[in-house]
């Protein structure tokens, strides 16, 4: 190849990467990739409708930004169905106690021996009596036991989201039960589109590897509570916290609690981020970030003023950094908090339109002297009652007696005359009774 060839595509090659870098340079979304964050929907529009029922995948598609992901927890049933179910127990978002009161079992779930209505004791044709409820108690019931239990390829197929998201809780525990979820996966996936698949174990990503194409889903790893036990690891989630780069081996992202991020204290108010934020050592190792736990509907920061939209800001558009994408239970709120016009615009907002600077409010309340008493202090003395008004003494204008006896004596109330009225009808009424009536003989 001549040489002024070779020159020629290194020119076009360095102007085609500082391309790329100028349009990242100049997005407002600090992600990994430049572009806006996800909007997961957690089983659709769950904070609304029951937890992956047929109206919370179809209205979160519909009031959710272009691109949003439906999230899909899928479960797996006694004959090897993958159905889209929040918990691996069945009673929890479901009337199945209702139609096989007697099913009842208890199985070991992470050491943890657990009784309840379990996926895999019914087969799929015993769940098309089963209908979904809400999970929460404290949301509407006005949705309860109106829509079935949906299939993973139902989802897809019927509700067609743009992208689609599975999360595998309990991979160990199908396993132990001798279903496999992985063969399920590699299955689906011939037939429908997957493009994230999430897990808390690490073994799951080490069987699944290599074994859904080269243009497969993306893989995250899900962090639970710090202090839980990863059971292939036997580490906390913690202590794997701490190494990105193990965790990049296996997967191309992280999904976390808000808590990882932005923690709080136990007044619930922020409390100031160290100087170098988990999602800026995600990003530096490749890894994108992910964010659970979003919802209208419970406890927030008090920095936020009960304003899950200012919560969501300071996720995405704090000036420090913006997170991949944040799993709601609301997607419609995630939708209008990352399609605002005002997002990148931090050095000309004014100070009212500013996202919350976590642990400036704890600070201010802390900054703040307590109350002290009145100095001097106020004794009965220093109260002065105001003078009354003047009133004139007025004569009385008769004695105490004349107001009785010059008094006009009542008027009779005719009581007696009605009473001697009513006594000479019943007489006459009976003597003409009498008269009217015949003579004995």
């Amino acid at each position: 190849m001549p040489t002024s060839t070779v020159l020629l595509c290194c020119v076009v090659l360095i102007q085609l990467f500082a391309g790329q870098t100028d349009a990242r340079s100049s997005s407002p979304w600090q992600t990994l990739s430049g572009g806006a964050p996800l909007v997961i929907a957690r089983g659709g529009f769950s904070g609304l409708f029951p937890d992956s029922s047929s109206a919370a995948y179809g209205f979160a598609v519909q009031t959710s930004v272009p691109g949003a992901v439906l999230w899909c927890d899928v479960q797996l049933t006694k004959d090897g169905a993958g159905i889209c179910f929040p918990d691996l127990k069945l009673n929890n978002a479901s009337t199945v106690e209702y139609f096989y009161p007697n099913r009842q079992k208890s199985y070991p779930v992470n050491g943890v021996s657990t009784q309840g209505w379990f996926t895999i004791d019914f087969s799929l044709s015993d769940l098309s009596n089963v209908y979904l409820l809400r999970g929460i108690l404290s949301r509407t019931e006005k949705f309860d036991g109106r829509y079935p239990i949906l299939t993973v390829e139902y989802v897809t197929t019927q509700i067609k989201p743009e992208s689609f998201w599975l999360n595998v809780q309990h991979d160990a525990f199908y396993e132990q039960q001798n279903l496999s979820m992985s063969n399920f996966l590699i299955s689906a996936s011939r037939i429908v589109s997957i493009n994230y698949i999430s897990s808390p174990e690490v073994n799951f990503f080490t069987k699944i590897a290599g074994r859904l194409g080269r243009n497969g889903p993306i893989f995250v790893f899900q962090f639970l509570r710090k202090e839980d036990i990863e059971p292939t690891t036997n580490r906390t989630y913690g202590s794997i916290l701490s190494n990105l780069t193990f965790v990049k081996t296996f997967a191309s992202g992280i999904l976390v609690p808000k808590s990882y991020i932005l923690p709080l204290d136990d007044k619930q108010y922020l409390v100031p981020p160290p100087p170098k934020s988990l999602v800026q050592d995600a990003h530096e190792a490749g890894l994108q970030v992910y964010v659970s736990g979003f919802a209208n509907d419970i406890d927030i920061a008090h920095d936020y003023s009960s304003d899950p939209v200012s919560e969501y800001l300071s996720f995405v558009d704090n000036g420090n950094f913006s997170v991949d994408g944040v799993l709601s239970d609301f997607p419609l709120t995630a939708s209008s908090s990352i399609g605002n016009r005002c997002l990148g615009t931090q050095e000309t907002l004014p100070p009212y339109m500013a996202p919350v600077e976590p642990g400036s409010l704890l600070q201010a309340v802390n900054a703040i002297p307590p109350a002290q008493a009145p100095n001097p202090v106020f004794t009965d003395d220093d109260v002065t009652e105001p003078p009354l008004p003047p009133v004139a003494a007025k004569s009385p204008t008769s004695t105490p007696g004349d107001s009785f006896t010059n008094a006009q004596a009542p008027t009779p109330s005719g009581q007696t005359r009605l009473t001697l009225s009513l006594r000479f009808s019943v007489f006459a009424s009976l003597l003409l009774l009498w008269i009217s009536s015949p003579l004995c003989s």
